[in-house]
């Protein structure tokens, strides 16, 4: 058994941690879906008021307490891996390494939460050295880059103090960026940091023609870059700098933005030492050059900009339309041409005629000659997510691009297909003009996150994938949830190698429950070979579905897992008096949950699956067509009958007649019986975007629904506004329409509960601003906290926001009484009108409010050391007031009852009131 195996199998031995219990009884409320906070700590925001009723009134804190604790499953992860090419050294990989992993040589170990991986390999693609630097908290690389003489230069973050081969660097604040150089070998030449008392983030490094370093990112606060100091204007502002090849040492520094948030994506040096970078921006920004305003009130613009060696202004565009574009990678020819490859959602120009996307969001790819002024644009794509995250010049002045699409889509030439999610690379002319272009074979999912590309125009792809995929040669199963791969194409697209790094196994929780005796379930994803409290489980081909049982102490009880060829994801679970189980999601290929396999039709196909409460399966239904089906709502009433709500595209039967054709996602509401016979079905199709994201009954019967919607859409009755929004609706026991609202906001991913008067709570994160009672609020950070109440008829009774400066996402909300638990995930800092909760990157969230939204307490979860971070997934709370949270969690955790180390890992705590 090899050093990572060995402590694969001692870590899944200790990690159940069971303490004291309490004793519960009657579940209030179930919802779950994943959820990431990933973001600088940053000074907390009061909550914002927007209902009639006047402002928050804080209450005395109540005392939280830890019933129990359990951690299940293991992650050992290689990931966000950056490559870069030369003739003479080979591929260079750099990335973040989590817990033990393999990249060729011996298993690699990280010294604190995380730390920077660097690893080389030869033209054949065999691997040569790999080292690990950092230090005992959260570091990263975020972009490597070779000299024309093999010297290795990486950029990338680091918090506290981080040795990358040199004397030890400090941070000045919560994140900083470092810059450092190896030779060929892999001995260090020299290191160096720049940053603030704010968080400050690399998001790019290139080299020019001198071997001179440009490194870019963006930064909150003040950064101090050598001897220059630069406050921003807004929450994020951008950063571009050079540095000597030599030493290190700063040749100049430049920042720029305005009073809102601009965000660098991309950065490239041409040969004569000119530097082009690209984002997007949000409200007013400068460049260098003219002030540039964005199209839309809630969306964003890309940019681009360049700049000769010495720093200075060259030229800046903004491009895009009234919604979210963004500039993801750019390129400059050895004439100084600049090249750009994006994403745009609806109408968007970028410097010619306007383009509209097939999808929810589509690629483009402009190209500018030296002086600015704009050659040619096209856009590509299909009718879902597609995004490029890299771009190159080759030696002949030829194109590539590359990135990640779903289902079907185009990038020039003839349609590419996968099932799900499919990383792509595409060379075009220097004109435009389609060459080739590939995607992945087999039944699992992978994204490019980088290219690099030689001067004889092969192509050296790095990513992530997981389940089944081939990359042009044999099939590669991963090994875990997600592994990285790298993969060498000729010129002409033909496959030469593919090496998959890392050695995972995950499993992460997606939906949770309470039962009426107070029995704890979960359901998630697993891959590779986790416990979760008895047995451990093995995924088979694909990611599968596991559902755990524990007893009100926190024992384990029971688990069960899918099995089969095919892969499937568990998006919800609700649990029936009886104590019966429900599991909804989406399956592709062939997967058995118990009973008779179940195979999809289509690329994503809807399942759901019903165990009695000792495990026993009951039965399992797959639905769907040719095209994706897939369910993110379920909910079951009193007599057993089950509703589940989600999204298609394509003809799609969920039991009754096809209902439609969607040319985008379109929302779907269907209904069965207790033994899994459909009683009806409804479809939404018209010229909008719609989905279903939660659903609940309420004491008469009536289901109520929210999504999300954009465009002109009617869910049965009369057609609501054009904008993006947040979807309520409300129907009867046989699916008639009573009534339907939207409120302009950008959401992700909204909940719902009921309460004792059939009131409606609704909880969600939401991003830009929200437009709800009559007033209009914009988020302070990323996204914020949203919590409303309407009345059973739908009329807004009151609505609070509450949030940071950094990211904040909702998982679940549940209702004991008239009071309102909201569960969820920050970065930063938090306010829900109490004291703020402060964290680091990433914590998880209980806030209790009162049914008139003022506070009642609020905690921070699994954030209580400086080497830990945590993701609330799930929430329920029982008759007594407990509340049951889980997700994820790794670091140096504390609870309550004392620290414990852990890699990646599924947390369930329950929580006294």
């Amino acid at each position: 058994m090899n050093r990572s195996r060995a402590r694969s199998h001692r870590l899944l031995a200790s990690l159940t941690l069971l303490l004291a219990a309490c004793g519960a009884r009657t579940p209030l409320s179930s919802d779950g879906s994943a959820a990431d906070a990933l973001a600088p700590p940053t000074d907390a925001t009061a909550p914002s008021d927007l209902s009639a009723d006047g402002p928050n009134t804080d209450a005395a804190a109540k005392p939280w307490s830890l019933s129990w604790l359990k951690l299940a499953g293991h992650l050992g992860d290689v990931s966000d891996i950056k490559v870069a090419t030369h003739p003479a050294v080979g591929t260079v990989v750099a990335g973040t390494l989590r817990g033990t992993a393999p990249l060729g040589g011996a298993p690699l170990e990280s010294h604190g939460r995380s730390d920077v991986v660097i690893a080389r390999f030869d033209q054949a693609g065999q691997h040569i050295w790999s080292q690990v630097f950092g230090g005992e908290r959260d570091d990263r690389a975020t972009a490597v880059a070779i000299d024309a003489g093999g010297n290795i230069v990486v950029s990338g973050t680091f918090q506290g103090t981080a040795r990358f081969g040199g004397a030890p660097l400090l941070s000045r604040g919560g994140q900083d960026v470092f810059v450092a150089r190896y030779s060929a070998g892999g001995t260090h030449q020299w290191s160096t940091s720049l940053g603030g008392a704010g968080s400050d983030d690399s998001k790019g490094l290139a080299l020019d023609g001198s071997g001179e370093v440009v490194v870019a990112g963006i930064f909150n606060g003040t950064i101090a870059i050598g001897a220059r100091s630069f406050a921003s204007k807004g929450s994020d502002d951008v950063f571009l700098a050079r540095l000597s090849s030599s030493t290190g040492q700063l040749r100049w520094a430049r920042a720029f933005g305005g009073a809102k948030r601009d965000y660098l994506l991309g950065v490239a040096a041409g040969s004569d030492g000119s530097v082009a970078i690209t984002g997007y921006f949000e409200g007013d920004a400068s460049f260098g050059g003219a002030t540039f305003s964005v199209i839309g009130a809630r969306s964003s613009d890309a940019f681009v900009a360049r700049y000769d060696a010495a720093g200075a202004h060259l030229w800046s565009k903004a491009l895009g339309g009234n919604n979210l574009d963004l500039g993801n990678a750019v390129a400059i020819d050895a004439q100084g041409g600049v090249v750009i490859a994006g994403t745009f959602a609806s109408t968007a120009s970028f410097g010619g005629s306007s383009h509209t996307s097939q999808g929810l969001v589509d690629t483009f790819v402009s190209r500018f000659d030296a002086a600015g002024q704009h050659l040619w644009s096209k856009s590509m794509g299909g009718k879902l997510d597609d995004e490029p995250s890299s771009i190159a010049f080759d030696g002949a002045g030829n194109i590539t691009i590359s990135g990640r699409f779903s289902s079907e889509a185009s990038f020039g030439g003839p349609p590419l297909s996968a099932i799900g999610r499919s990383m792509f690379v595409a060379r075009l002319s220097g004109s435009g003009e389609h060459i080739w272009s590939k995607a992945h074979s087999g039944t699992g999912t992978s994204e490019a996150t980088v290219l690099a590309v030689s001067s004889g125009g092969d192509v050296t792809l790095g990513g992530r994938f997981r389940g089944e995929v081939g990359f042009g040669g044999a099939l590669t199963r991963s090994r875990g949830a997600e592994d990285v791969f790298i993969a060498r194409y000729s010129a002409t697209g033909v496959h030469r190698w593919s090496r998959a790094l890392g050695d995972t196994t995950t499993a992460t929780v997606h939906a949770m429950a309470v039962d009426g005796a107070g029995n704890v379930v979960v359901a998630g994803s697993l891959s590779g070979v986790a416990s979760l409290g008895g047995l451990e489980h093995a995924s088979g081909a694909g990611e599968a579905v596991f559902v755990a049982r524990y007893s009100p102490r926190g024992d384990y009880l029971w688990s069960r897992i899918s099995q089969g060829t095919g892969a499937a994801t568990v998006n919800a679970l609700s649990i029936d008096a009886a104590g019966s189980i429900s599991l909804a999601g989406h399956l592709k290929k062939g997967v058995s949950f118990g009973g008779a396999t179940l195979t999809s039709s289509g690329s994503e196909d809807v399942f759901i699956a019903r165990y009695s409460a000792s495990g026993q399966h009951l039965w399992s239904q797959r639905f769907g067509g040719s095209g994706i089906a897939r369910p993110q709502a379920l909910v079951v009433d009193a007599a057993g009958n089950t509703t589940i709500g989600g999204y298609f595209v394509g003809p799609t039967s969920l039991g009754g007649a096809t209902i439609g054709t969607a040319n985008g996602p379109s929302l779907f509401i269907a209904r069965y019986d207790s033994g899994g016979r459909h009683v009806w079905s409804k479809a939404y199709v018209g010229a909008g975007l719609s989905s279903v994201d939660a659903a609940a009954i309420d004491s008469r019967g009536r289901l109520v629904v929210v999504g999300r919607a954009s465009g002109r859409i009617s869910v049965g009755g009369a057609e609501l506004q054009d904008v993006p929004g947040l979807l309520v609706a409300q129907y009867d026991a046989r699916g008639a329409h009573l009534w339907s609202k939207s409120f302009e906001t950008r959401v992700r991913a909204p909940k719902v509960a009921i309460g004792a008067s059939d009131d409606i709570i609704v909880a969600t994160d939401f991003s830009m601003g929200v437009t709800i009672g009559g007033a209009t609020t914009a988020s302070i950070g990323s996204s914020d906290v949203l919590v409303a109440r309407f009345d059973a008829s739908g009329a807004h009774l009151w609505s609070k926001t509450f949030g940071g400066k950094s990211t904040d996402t909702v998982a679940s909300v549940a209702l004991l009484g008239d009071e309102i638990t909201v569960g969820g995930s920050f970065g930063g800092s938090i306010s829900f009108g109490g004291a703020a909760l402060v964290g680091n990157a990433s914590a998880a969230f209980v806030a209790r409010l009162r049914g008139t939204g003022a506070h009642v307490s609020s905690r921070a979860y699994g954030n209580d050391t400086t080497l830990s971070s945590a993701s609330a997934r799930a929430l329920s709370v029982d008759a007594s007031g407990a509340v049951v949270l889980s997700g994820d969690v790794s670091g140096v955790v504390d609870f309550g009852f004392g620290a414990a180390s852990t890699e990646r890992t599924i947390f369930i705590a329950k929580i006294a009131p």
